[in-house]
């Protein structure tokens, strides 16, 4: 689902407007900032929004030596749109705070509202979802107060893409309905499409097909009034899109909504081709390949993909150019072409890794509300597999345990992102690069690196002497299934149901691995888990007479490369034990968390900071 948010058309006329007014003066100065002001829109308008941004940055500059606050102010809404639409959603955000603090100081109660109302909408983007409402709410409010229905409109669309990342869509669809009617009062015919593109994927979202097909036969009678220009071309994407996720039990109208697909997408592309719109080209290419992908029809698809990722770089768009790579790759994959997908892929992964950040929040989609991994941890999943399946032809061991290295440091990327995106920071990349191989710390330990994938779930077992792979024929669905009964059964303290699934995991997880670790006398497992299997205590595996921790230390962590391993001297080991076990800012009680640090603590020298006792004040102390 795509819900639209590029700059919203009444707001960038009324700035336009506006600028126009306080412009026409004959200075010598104002006629140099006028005229950047001018390039840049004509940039926009076709598509060249890096221009765009770097033309109205120096306009918003020469607007702010020159004293002329009103001008500045509505040029940075202008800047702020450019950057949200090269999505760098954050500047957008800091844009359009500055510009919001010198509109109050100026006392100009129009200003303010639509300054307020962009600021709103832009941190629907950034996952600001409290005080992008605040603000939406309250600029409508004022809107309504003036009697501003173009603006109340264009807010009310905005209030709609929120409601819809909150998946509350009988809100949303209200909200549209309402932009629709005020845009439609207006004569808004841009606005009136946009809503009605929005309103229909949310109705896709929410599953209510049948109503979605209407609102895009609407939005789309609406689109094709428009002139021609990057703001059609995007709204027939949107069309296309949507159209993609409409499904219907029977087959005939299904065709229809395919057929108007292609329709869409080809009159994008051609709107592109005539304005030379690289940024619409790129997508309309590679959303026509998708198309042809979904009938089988991989020779046309890989043409268009490829095609798509030529005008992504052209655009210089690393978040197109990431995406068509994963599908070319993908494309050569369901062909066989082993080597040249797995190229694909690394293209990929290299192009998405200096934009992932930007990437977590979602490039351009404010309806997403998915997690890095749930988008694109499919992208670095399928590498790995790829990786894994030619490590088994390879023709000599050298290249079989690079290939397996590889493979294990793809899936490494993607955790390590997970973090950086959970904890709001960078750090992890400064840890990673301190970071060396457990394994190679102790020859006594073993790192047990365990790859959930569909069909199968891989193990790379890391010794001193290199990477050892084994195969389980069990796919993540089923594994996952496992874990979750296992750990609900952990929770029952008073049974011992959980045996049954600890002397099952036991059986794919462990046991193939057995003969090895014996024969190189293991004393310590370190387990990397990933997905469901994060939430078990690997200790309580059981071998039917014994539990794991039983015959072996075991420790777990997040990430190889998230942690400087290095020996202790368990002699001047002191520990410091921490732990929260009341609930707090909406999480549930951890129930046994006192009793697990009291278990903990008389094994070795330590002092316990519990729940009010864990503070920030009592942690530096």
């Amino acid at each position: 689902m795509v819900i639209v948010t590029f700059p919203e058309r009444t707001a960038f006329e009324r700035c336009w407007l506006l600028l126009l007014a306080l412009l026409c003066v004959a200075n010598e100065l104002i006629a140099d900032s006028r005229a950047l002001v001018a390039q840049g829109q004509r940039a926009f308008q076709n598509g060249a929004f890096s221009q765009a941004a770097a033309d109205w940055q120096k306009a918003v500059e020469s607007f702010r030596s020159q004293g002329n606050t009103n001008a500045e102010i509505l040029t940075s809404v202008f800047l702020a749109g450019a950057y949200q639409s090269i999505g760098q959603q954050r500047r957008a955000v800091q844009v359009l705070e500055d510009a919001l603090a010198r509109a109050e100081k100026t006392g100009d109660r129009a200003r303010v509202t639509l300054v307020k109302s962009k600021l709103g909408a832009a941190l629907i983007m950034t996952l600001e979802a409290e005080r992008a409402a605040s603000l939406l709410r309250e600029s409508l409010e004022a809107a309504r107060a003036d009697k501003d229905s173009n603006i109340a409109g264009a807010i009310l669309n905005d209030l709609g893409n929120l409601l819809a990342t909150q998946q509350k869509y009988a809100e949303s669809l209200k909200a549209y309905e309402e932009s629709v009617a005020l845009a439609r009062q207006n004569s808004n015919s841009w606005l009136t499409a946009q809503a009605l593109c929005n309103a229909a994927a949310t109705a896709a979202r929410a599953g209510e097909f049948q109503k979605a097909d209407d609102l895009n036969t609407q939005a789309l009678r609406e689109t094709d009034g428009l002139d021609s220009s990057h703001a059609k071309a995007f709204l027939l994407l949107t069309v296309g899109q949507t159209d993609r996720q409409i499904k219907f039990t029977n087959a005939q109208p299904a065709q229809r909504l395919v057929l108007r697909a292609h329709q869409s997408f080809q009159q994008a592309l051609e709107v592109a081709e005539k304005s030379e719109d690289r940024p619409i080209k790129t997508y309309a290419l590679g959303y026509q390949a998708q198309l042809y992908e979904q009938d089988g029809q991989s020779n046309a698809a890989l043409t268009l993909t490829r095609r798509a990722a030529f005008a992504a770089q052209q655009a210089q768009m690393p978040e197109a150019l990431y995406r068509w790579e994963w599908q070319t790759g993908r494309l050569l994959k369901s062909r066989g072409d082993a080597e040249p997908a797995i190229a694909a892929y690394r293209r990929a992964v290299q192009t998405l890794q200096p934009i992932r950040n930007d990437v977590s929040l979602g490039y351009g989609n404010a309806s997403t509300r998915r997690s890095f991994r749930e988008a694109e941890g499919p992208l670095f999943f399928e590498l790995a597999d790829l990786l894994l399946q030619q490590s088994k032809s390879a023709a000599d061991p050298t290249r079989e345990q690079a290939l397996l290295l590889e493979a294990r440091d793809i899936v490494e990327q993607l955790k390590a992102v997970e973090l950086e995106n959970y904890f709001c920071d960078d750090c992890v990349d400064v840890q990673r690069s301190k970071a060396r191989a457990i394994e190679a710390v102790d020859e006594q330990t073993a790192v047990v690196y365990l790859i959930p994938l569909p069909t199968r779930t891989e193990i790379l077992v890391g010794l001193t002497s290199g990477l050892k792979r084994f195969t389980v024929d069990l796919g993540a669905d089923a594994l996952t299934a496992q874990v979750r009964l296992f750990r609900r059964n952990l929770e029952t303290r008073t049974t011992y149901g959980y045996l049954a699934q600890a002397q099952q995991l036991y059986d794919w997880l462990i046991r193939p691995i057995r003969q090895l670790l014996n024969e190189n006398y293991i004393h310590t497992l370190v387990f990397v888990p990933d997905g469901a299997l994060r939430t078990i205590p690997f200790a309580s595996l059981h071998d039917g007479e014994r539990f794991l921790i039983q015959d072996l230390a075991v420790a777990v962590t997040p990430g190889l490369s998230l942690v400087e391993p290095r020996s202790i001297e368990r002699g001047k080991v002191r520990l410091l034990l921490n732990g929260l076990s009341k609930p707090d800012q909406g999480f549930a009680p951890l129930n046994f968390v006192a009793a697990e640090l009291r278990s903990i603590d008389p094994l070795n020298r330590s002092e316990t900071l519990l729940d009010e006792g864990f503070t920030l004040a009592t942690l530096k102390r």
